[in-house]
């Protein structure tokens, strides 16, 4: 049976696996001819806020791994300063939806090596499972057509009335991805059932084994989900000063 670690971690806590995020998703990019298309920004490397979710294989190394990235105003997130330059209303668009702080599901790739496997479902599901160890209720998501299902499954919803039904020419005119939005993450009724429960055991436990299937063979999953308990600061403005937080509060 295929094995598989599945771990969460700061990314200023672990910079060597964020160096080797970096240079797998640079490889699958590469390979599929959009390296030069899409802005190489390490930024998030030394972002404290930035949750990686990595997934490694005992012979084949690290194989795939997303983010979860914050932002005080959304602007600042990839998925709008992406997608701003093809459809310039977007943040109007998302504003009723999610008037306040978000966070952004991104980076999200597979290594050619471990393609087939269902992976991005994985990934998915562990990275919503640590949305809910942060205090911001509502994410978007750019995904690809063939990681959009799994999105789904886990209560992101397609923003139809973006682009052409929900569909954007990005990162090339040929390839089409969709713009989602998760404004659950917490009660997932947007979720599937089995996505649901699989979430709430992830909640209560962080870190366990599962078997999961994602395609045909079982997978033997062990999960490192639980992170450090700290208040993610989105606002620049507050201080670190203990008189003055007295003085505040």
């Amino acid at each position: 049976m295929e094995r598989l670690i599945i771990k969460a971690f700061r990314a200023t806590e672990d910079p060597d696996r964020c160096v080797r995020f970096t240079e797998e998703h640079r490889r699958v990019l590469t390979d599929i001819g959009v390296a030069d298309v899409i802005p190489h920004d390490l930024s998030w490397t030394e972002d404290d806020a930035t949750i990686v979710i990595v997934a490694e294989h005992p012979i084949l190394g690290m194989v795939g791994g997303c983010r979860l990235q914050f932002a005080v105003d959304k602007v600042q997130l990839p998925f709008f300063q992406h997608l701003s330059l093809i459809e310039p209303d977007i943040i109007t668009k998302f504003g009723d939806i999610i008037p306040g702080a978000c966070g952004e599901l991104c980076g999200l790739w597979v290594a050619h090596r471990y393609a087939r496997h269902g992976l991005p479902w994985i990934l998915t599901s562990a990275a919503i499972s640590v949305s809910t160890q942060t205090n911001i209720g509502s994410f978007v998501c750019l995904s690809a057509e063939y990681s959009k299902e799994y999105a789904c499954r886990n209560g992101f919803k397609c923003m139809t009335h973006i682009g052409d039904n929900g569909a954007l020419p990005f990162p090339t005119p040929d390839i089409r991805s969709f713009p989602l939005v998760n404004t659950d993450p917490i009660g997932l009724r947007s979720a599937t059932d089995r996505e649901r429960y699989k979430q709430f055991s992830l909640r209560l436990t962080p870190d366990q084994r599962r078997i999961e299937q994602p395609r045909d063979a079982p997978v033997e999953v062990q999960y490192i989900l639980k992170l450090p308990q700290r208040v993610i600061r989105l606002n620049p403005k507050v201080t670190e000063d203990p008189k003055q937080q007295r003085r505040i509060a």
